[in-house]
Parts: C-alpha cells; structure tokens; sequence
C-alpha cells in the first residue's frame, strides 16, 4: 500500500495553471495536511482489510463494462460507504479541467445543474489531481488552494476534505473527492489508502471506456 508522508507544505499561490493535455507528473506520495497525523497510531480504517474486500466488488465490476458516468457514480458511492462523509463527488478529467460526473450529498442537484468546470491546479481538488497525489486537508478554511468558488455558489462551507486523483499509465482520467467525514475527528491515514485504491481502480474501468469507444 501506499506510504503516507505528513507534510505542512503548500503553493505560494491557490491557482496553478495546466498548459497540456490531462497527464499526471510523477506519482508522488500521499500527503496529509493542516492538522499533524500520528502516522504511528492505528488509523480507525484498517486499509488493508478493506481494500482486500472491495478487491472482488470493484473486478466485478470490471465485468460489466459500464459507461463513464456508471463508473463516476458506482465508485462514488462505494468510497462513501466504507469513508463515511456527508458529501462526495467523482471528476471527470478533459483538456478544459474536470466535470462533475457524480456527486452526493444535500447540494448534489444544485452543483449538477450548474456544469462547473475545475481547471487542472485550481483548489485542493484540481491541485490533486494534476500533481497525481491523495490529499487530506483537515482544514479546508485555511488551506491556501481552497476555491471557494463552487462552495460559494450553492452556499455550502466545508471543513474537511479528501481528494485523490484517478490516473493510470500516466495518463488522467478524473479525480474523486470526499467533503466533511461522519467522524469528528476527520479523515485518517487508512480512508487515503483506501480512497487512493479506488482511484486507481476507476482510473483502469475508464481507460477500458475509453478503449471501447
């Protein structure tokens, strides 16, 4: 699994600019920031354990070669059910940045109906995405790459977030996003490792869409 590397980085500026077409850099590590993560203390999701079970659910669904929006929506909400969060949703990556492609939560219709675009770099999420990475942000309010342009519009305020990209061979094809986790004490070191499996696992089930296009 993957290694969870604590920093307390952040870019000078919130927006970062994608002059190319939607390929990730270099995988790098996962990330946690704004509050210090323990990584020595036992997370409350055992990751392992739970991407050993969702190993057979998400190959199953390899299986029925679902359109990009069932992929979207079926993974969406596998990663809220095992991460409990009261909002959710799932990119879809092209050259203009990402698309709402699912979403879950109380302001799920009105973020639909409105087709906002994230340019690549933009916020905590567009920043996931183009750098190839999986995200904790404890405190989105003071992160500086928080965009507050979407929360604004359908008058939502979030405090936590965690974000992962959704690549494979390089190549992006969305990113997945949990906002405000069920528990108190918010997201922990095994919901990155387990969100950052479905990532991956969506980003495989897209590229076989875009094959069979």
């Amino acid at each position: 699994f993957l290694h969870t590397e604590v920093s307390n980085r952040a870019p000078d500026t919130e927006r970062l600019q994608f002059q190319d077409a939607p390929e990730v850099k270099k995988r790098k590590t996962s990330e946690s920031q704004g509050h210090s993560l323990n990584v020595r203390q036992k997370p409350k999701i055992d990751a392992q354990e739970v991407i050993s079970e969702l190993f057979f659910e998400t190959n199953a669904l390899e299986e029925e070669k679902l359109s990009k929006k069932q992929v979207a929506e079926r993974i969406l909400d596998i990663a809220m059910r095992v991460i409990p969060a009261k909002a959710g949703s799932f990119y879809l990556a092209d050259l203009q940045g990402l698309h709402f492609a699912a979403v879950r939560g109380d302001k799920a219709d009105k973020i639909l109906a409105k087709d906002f675009t994230i340019p690549l770099g933009q916020g905590i999420v567009g920043f996931c995405a183009q750098e190839g990475i999986c995200l904790n942000v404890n405190d989105i309010q003071k992160d500086a790459r928080y965009f507050s342009g979407v929360a604004d519009a359908v008058e939502y305020t979030p405090q936590n977030t965690l974000c992962t990209s959704s690549e494979f061979e390089g190549r992006l094809f969305g990113a997945i996003q949990l906002i405000d986790a069920v528990d108190p004490d918010g997201f922990d070191a095994g919901a990155m490792e387990v969100l950052r499996y479905l990532g991956l696992t969506a980003a495989v089930m897209l590229a076989d869409v875009a094959r069979r296009s």
